[in-house]
């Protein structure tokens, strides 16, 4: 589900910058096509030494956490709801029956916890970077002896 979704927005990403028409419109912030376009460059030099985490780490963190403006008046243009709409149509033209669609959202729900729970380590970690930055500024590094009085 996580590589589908990440080709979802990667393909309308290069679509729309192509200038070619999907025939639908999913809005999506500037972090979010930038990060697609990033997986994509590094997906199409298939280096096998690089792993692209920080890629995929960035586009799932611009894909979960950015908000647009827009989406609460066009919730059809939502790029979550779509990519839901668009990856349980059927065959035969119909929608996935509810049964099909709830082990998906799940998935999903997982994903982005652990993309929640990775962005919070990452925060807290520079955090404590920065205090134990703060500890030692605060030491008197000086090659002066202390005072006596």
């Amino acid at each position: 589900m996580v590589v589908r979704m990440a080709c979802f927005i990667m393909r309308y990403v290069a679509q729309e910058d192509a200038g070619s028409s999907t025939g639908f419109r999913v809005i999506f912030t500037r972090d979010q096509k930038e990060s697609a376009r990033r997986l994509a460059e590094g997906l199409a030099l298939q280096d096998p030494e690089d792993s692209l985490a920080e890629e995929w780490r960035s586009l799932f963190e611009a894909f979960f956490f950015s908000t647009c403006h827009a989406v609460a008046r066009h919730a059809e243009q939502d790029p979550m709801a779509c990519f839901l709409m668009a990856s349980n149509i059927r065959k035969d033209g119909g929608f996935a029956l509810a049964k099909d669609i709830t082990p998906k959202l799940a998935g999903i729900k997982y994903i982005m916890r652990l993309v929640m729970l990775a962005r919070i380590m990452r925060l807290a970690a520079r955090d404590d970077e920065e205090d134990d930055e703060e500890d030692l500024d605060d030491h008197d590094t000086s090659d002066q002896p202390p005072s006596l009085v």
